[in-house]
């Protein structure tokens, strides 16, 4: 199954088998999902349950419910690990990253459904008027509903199911490898710069070309790239060695200017590197 649009995947048919299964075990919605959101593949096509589709339609939350999904996505992609949360409507929904070479390339999502906590009355009172309140609790009554056991189990689960299908080459980028040696290169050498042509030289590509590609596959630029890698390199330094000056740091890490370094530091992790030492020590 290939699907394209600014990315280009290649799913192979075990994949949708997978999703197909799960979705069928458990009875719920389980879909593939590219870097910038986009529906890619859902298990058995299972469309999103009556409860949410009278939802977003009648009460029109339609962009409140894709603007949660992209703010979600941002989350588990910064933190590299899977996210469970509760929805605006009360159910439950879960993510997990797709990572090729240790960098996000999708999303498989996982929902809607509820726990046994999760009730219609904690539900805000405009949803649930006295004309639609039986509509309204017939549908979410038909929501599958799981222990908080068992969705820690089902996160187990999932795991091993994405782990499984990128260490099976079951889902792949073809472009992906072109830029693997300057990924390589990147993260083996942070404190290196590379300007952008010497990283086009690196892989064969023009700059513009290895420019396009390059933020395509990994949602940033060459430069930006590195930076988070320094910056990476300078939580290691600072969590190894949490006596070393910052200006050593600053330099371990390929910045000559120790200020430079520390506002470009607290820009990406919200505090200063000598909090962030503090915080250890």
């Amino acid at each position: 199954m290939k699907a394209k649009h600014q990315l280009d995947y290649v799913l192979q048919p075990e994949v949708q088998k997978m999703l197909g299964h799960f979705s069928s075990l458990l009875n719920v919605r389980i879909g593939f999902f590219s870097l910038e959101g986009r529906e890619v593949c859902v298990g058995l096509g299972r469309p999103i349950c009556a409860y949410c589709r009278n939802l977003r339609g009648k009460f029109k939350l339609e962009n409140q419910c894709r603007a949660l999904d992209r703010r979600m996505f941002g989350q588990v992609r910064k933190k590299g690990r899977p996210v469970r949360y509760s929805c605006h409507a009360n159910l439950t929904e879960i993510i997990l990253p797709v990572q090729l070479a240790e960098r996000c390339i999708g999303f498989v999502m996982v929902g809607q459904f509820r726990t046994s906590e999760q009730t219609l009355e904690s539900l805000p009172k405009v949803w649930s008027n006295p004309s639609q309140a039986a509509e309204l609790r017939r549908y979410y009554a038909e929501t599958p509903v799981f222990s908080n056991q068992q969705v820690d189990d089902m996160i187990h689960m999932l795991r091993l199911m994405v782990q499984f299908i990128t260490d099976h080459y079951l889902v792949s980028m073809p472009d992906f490898d072109v830029i693997q040696p300057l990924i390589e290169q990147i993260e083996a050498h942070p404190e290196q710069t590379l300007t952008l042509k010497e990283a086009a030289a690196l892989i064969g590509r023009s700059p513009s070309s290895l420019s396009h590609l390059f933020k395509n596959l990994t949602g940033s630029s060459v430069r930006q790239f590195q930076i988070a890698r320094r910056i990476e390199e300078a939580d290691r330094l600072l969590q190894t060695f949490p006596q070393m000056p910052i200006k050593e740091v600053a330099e371990r890490t390929g910045f000559e200017d120790p200020l430079y370094f520390s506002r470009l530091y607290r820009q990406h992790r919200g505090h200063s590197p000598s909090a962030k030492r503090a915080s250890i020590t």
